[in-house]
């Protein structure tokens, strides 16, 4: 580097007094160092090595080794600066260069040297000088540099995220960084998204960028998702091994390694990420984290800014476009501000209003009241008030004012905001106007409804009065042409005994259509909440229409599917009155075919089965599917409409009022159901509707019990209708029966040899009477004729019961016949008692003729002992259709002609049930109702006796007023006239106890 001189005076060097040195610099950051030129060696203190954290043996006293110690980025100038010193350009030696400490970091020193001995000619011998260690202050420059380049940046910048964007290269730059990322929160998708991004162009890092900006981050994941959540920085030395780096592949291809992440805070929330790569590993560097989180923090302050100053614009935008007048006023009634709505308001400039006080606008409020006004608000924060301004033209404008009080930064003021009311005023005085003429109108309305509703009592009570007046002759008309029926007549007779009972029925169906409506229309139709049995109300809902739909050679089915809960709750009547008005339908346009009733469960919202979604309720599909005419789209508009039929034509061809399906639709939406209805012309139709019932409450429906007898054994159902072979199956599925199907006479002949052949004979079959090829009847004599098979017993279905198919039964060997639609009990108590004597595992045996049972002795099973009922009635020829039907029946009866008579007959006779006619001569059934129970009351109180008679009412008057009044005065039940043997049964099963059926009484209903 320099000419070395062997002389004497060169070679003899001074020794550092280091004991001295280190205590004249010991904790001054400063380390003394002694070059010999001519041997190339340097002496360095204890302090100097402190300084750089060497130990005294760590470092040689080479010169080249220790100038090696400086940064390689330093070298060439230090030792450039070195040789000029010494060739003599400047006087002093100075430099400003890093050094490596024993940790591998670098600090920053000034290095200060001077020649201290020379040659006669010159040369230089010794050098003197120190390193004092100024990193901080490098630091420091750095950092105040990069903040004041992104202060620059940010002054010009023209918006939040462009500012942001625009300090990426700087800092990379300025920092020595190889590529900078901006990472944004996006609200709607809370995840990270690459915004923006800076490299050192024409490398492969550019690649690394361009797959980042294809990234989004949620919170928590990945370097900048990790910063996102945990909202502080973090450094890596080396990302190509860190787990939660998805992109350490792609750093590792273009050769990144350490990364700086930092957030940017806006609020109390992180709004970005800063992310900054290098391609060196580097350990956390305090001093440099620092550095990016000064840049991070001065963003932050920037967005808050930013962000504040954006939505002062907005407020001020606001105010400006506002329609109410808006002012500012200091505690000396002084205007601070008013907005453009306030110049227009009072007509006063903007300019003009800035020098106005509050008591220039309104002169009804001195200065004399202000301080208190102040004072006011100040507690209450708020106030509003009604008041007036005066407008530069004079006029006073009526307004009303809303205050708040505030106070920023020591500063107190009101926000007043003013609105103009003068068509509020105007309209107050047409409204107080208007009010007198309402209150005009409401007397004249309130006049025109109390004649209204006396109209309507009136229309009711004529309504009552009619169908009280209806049903008195036609309760005559019905029951006596029903039990017409029931005696021999020839069949020209039957003919016109039957149209006279079905037009009175119709007639008796119009009237009921018409008191429903009525009802629904007035509001004044109620629901029951009833324990009732599902299977026992679908079969008295299809069991009224069976001959109907047979006479028409329609099959009639009715099918529960398998999981319906059956102990329900709610109103029966009203259920069956809407399957009735449906299945009645579907028959009535129905010419061939069938017609089928289903019952399911239906799924609640997102597949959800109401079994599920709720345990104590339940949701049921109920539909009612024809094979008849169908509907067109244009029809099934008008279906639900009152007094409206699909077609005019309909009224025509097939009768009706247009009420049923009217009716319906109101009783399931009562019920909070739907209903509605699919059809196709000359496919058919299914009505449908859905109803929530809720279930029974546990052991409060009786178990159905299925007889011992049928434990075990075989039966073959014969059918060709596969509803009607369904519906069995289901009836017998889970009762402890096998049982198979055939669907015609020549398969159920091949099935049952089979089984003879297996040994596993059938103990029953059930045999359809109308089949195609070969009838039910005719099956019967091909199953007797063959020894192998003739001991399995018979049960005929058949589809209209008539007196006189005993017999012809009798004779193919049929045990006893069922007329469809068939009950569930009734079967399974007529399979009991044809196999009641036939042993089990046994194969059956050819046995001698047994009498038919048919339908009317399975009923005379169920028939009550001849408990004595008392009719109360006044007509004579209702009285004698009571008397037959309750005979008919197996009661016996007497009968009163008023209430009179009834207290009186009560007296003396012990009745087992009364029915009671309400409206009677002399004493009513009312009356005499209140007097029979003041009897019982008295009688209790006597001897403690706590018999309660049954009383049914039976009247003419169908309304709920009617029915209200009698449960009342202290009846039990409700019998609506015509009375019909059906009805009657009913009640009495409802309220007489079940004793064993006498002799006398089956005998005479056989």
């Amino acid at each position: 580097m320099i000419n070395r001189r062997s002389d004497k005076a060169a070679t003899q060097v001074l020794s550092i007094d280091n004991g001295c040195w280190t205590f004249a610099f010991e904790g001054s950051g400063i380390g003394l160092w002694e070059w010999t030129v001519a041997a190339n060696k340097v002496v360095i203190s204890n302090g100097w090595k402190d300084l750089f954290g060497y130990t005294p043996d760590e470092v040689g006293d080479n010169f080249n080794e220790w100038s090696s110690l400086v940064h390689p980025d330093d070298q060439s100038t230090v030792l450039a600066n070195i040789q000029r010193y010494i060739q003599g350009e400047f006087p002093v030696l100075t430099s400003e260069h890093r050094i490596q400490c024993k940790d591998g970091s670098y600090k920053w020193v000034l290095e200060r040297g001077k020649i201290v001995s020379q040659t006669k000619d010159g040369h230089p011998l010794r050098v003197l000088g120190i390193h004092t260690d100024i990193t901080e202050r490098k630091h420091l420059e750095r950092r105040l540099a990069i903040q004041h380049e992104v202060a620059n940046v940010l002054t010009r910048a023209s918006g939040l995220d462009a500012a942001i964007s625009a300090i990426l290269q700087p800092v990379c730059e300025t920092l020595g960084w190889d590529e900078g990322l901006l990472w944004v929160v996006d609200d709607l998708s809370q995840r990270l998204c690459c915004h923006s991004m800076w490299t050192v162009s024409g490398t492969a890092s550019e690649h690394f960028g361009a797959e980042s900006r294809e990234m989004t981050f949620l919170c928590g994941v990945g370097l900048p998702g990790r910063v996102w959540a945990e909202a502080k920085p973090v450094w890596i030395s080396d990302v190509t091994r860190e787990q939660n780096f998805p992109r350490a592949a792609l750093a590792e291809q273009v050769g990144f390694h350490t990364a700086a992440t930092f957030p940017v805070r806006l609020a109390d929330r992180v709004y970005a990420v800063l992310e900054f790569f290098h391609h060196e590993i580097r350990s956390a560097d305090s001093s440099l984290l620092t550095t990016f989180q000064a840049v991070a923090d001065q963003l932050s302050q920037f967005c808050a800014r930013a962000r504040a100053e954006e939505r002062w614009r907005q407020t001020q935008f606001a105010m400006e476009q506002a329609v109410d007048a808006i002012y500012w006023v200091d505690p000396q009634a002084k205007i601070l501000y008013a907005n453009e709505a306030a110049s227009l308001m009072v007509g006063y400039s903007r300019e003009e209003l800035l020098g106005m006080t509050v008591h220039d606008l309104n002169p009804n409020f001195p200065a004399s009241m202000w301080s208190g006004f102040w004072e006011e608000t100040r507690q209450n924060k708020t106030m509003s008030l009604e008041t007036s301004h005066c407008a530069k033209d004079g006029r006073l404008i009526p307004i009303d004012i809303r205050i708040s009080f505030l106070a920023y930064k020591g500063q107190e003021f009101h926000c007043a905001f003013v609105r103009d009311i003068t068509e509020r005023k105007l309209s107050e005085s047409a409204m107080a106007q208007a009010a007198q003429d309402l209150e005009r109108k409401n007397r004249e309305l309130a006049e025109a409804r109390d004649k209204a509703l006396e109209a309507a009592k009136i229309k009711a009570e004529f309504l009552a009065t009619m169908s009280h007046e209806i049903r008195r002759p036609m309760n005559g008309v019905i029951g006596m042409t029903g039990l017409l029926l029931d005696t021999p007549l020839t069949p020209e007779q039957r003919e016109y005994a039957e149209t006279v009972r079905l037009s009175g029925e119709h007639l008796l169906d119009i009237i009921n259509e018409i008191l429903d409506f009525s009802k629904i229309e007035s509001d004044k139709l109620d629901l029951e909440e009833l324990n009732f049995d599902l299977h026992a109300t679908m079969e008295e809902a299809i069991g009224l229409h069976g001959e109907r739909a047979y006479a028409k050679g329609l099959e009639l089915t009715c099918l529960v599917q398998a999981g319906v809960p059956t102990a329900l709750r709610g109103d029966p009547g009203r259920l069956r009155q809407i399957l009735v008005n449906l299945i009645g339908n579907a028959i009535k346009f129905t010419e061939q075919g069938e017609v089928v009733i289903t019952v399911s469960m239906e799924d609640g919202p997102g597949g959800m089965t109401a079994a599920r979604s709720n345990s104590s309720c339940r949701t049921l599909r109920f539909e009612v599917s024809d094979t008849g005419v169908g509907i067109t789209p244009e029809q099934q508009t008008k279906l639900f409409q009152p007094f409206t039929q699909a077609d005019s034509s309909t009224t025509r061809k097939y009768g009706g009022t247009g009420l049923g399906l009217a009716i319906c639709q109101q009783l399931v939406e009562m019920m909070g159901g739907r209903i509605g209805v699919a059809s196709k012309v000359g496919e058919g139709s299914v009505f449908w509707l859905t109803v929530r019932f809720p279930l029974q409450p546990a052991g409060i429906q009786p178990v159905a019990t299925i007889p011992a007898a049928l434990r075990g054994r075989r039966i073959l159902i014969v059918d060709d209708h596969a509803t009607n072979r369904r519906v069995l199956e289901q009836s017998l599925r889970g009762k402890g029966m096998m049982h198979e199907s055939a669907e015609n006479g020549h398969h159920a002949l091949e099935c049952l040899r089979n089984a003879a052949g297996r040994q596993t004979h059938f103990d029953l079959a059930i045999l359809d009477m109308q089949m195609p090829g070969m009838d039910g009847l005719e099956l019967a004599r091909r199953i007797k004729s063959e020894p192998a098979i003739s001991a399995t017993r018979l049960v005929l279905l058949t589809s209209v019961g008539r007196r006189g198919d005993a017999k012809a039964a009798e004779s193919a060997g049929i045990a006893a016949y069922l007329t469809k639609p068939i009950r569930q009990s009734l079967l399974y108590e007529c399979l009991g008692l044809v196999l009641g004597n036939v042993p089990h595992d046994v194969a059956p045996t050819p046995q001698t003729a047994a009498p038919i049972m048919p339908r009317h002795s399975l009923s005379e099973a169920q028939i009550r002992s001849r408990a004595l009922i008392l009719v109360v009635e006044d007509n004579p020829v209702n009285q004698k259709v009571a008397a037959n039907m309750i005979e008919k029946l197996g009661y016996r009866v007497n009968v009163a002609a008023n209430g009179r008579e009834a207290v009186d007959s009560l007296v003396r006779i012990p009745y087992a049930l009364v029915l009671m006619d309400c409206q009677m001569p002399e004493v009513d059934g009312f009356e005499a109702t209140r007097v029979i129970r003041k009897q019982e009351e008295s009688l209790r109180q006597v001897d403690g006796r706590p018999f309660h008679l049954p009383i049914i009412a039976m009247t003419a008057n169908a309304m709920q007023e009617d029915r209200d009044r009698c449960l009342a005065v202290g009846m039990d039940d409700f019998l609506s006239k015509p009375v019909t043997s059906k009805s009657l049964a009913a009640v009495l099963d409802r309220w007489l106890p079940h004793d064993q059926a006498s002799t006398e009484t089956a005998s005479k209903a056989a």
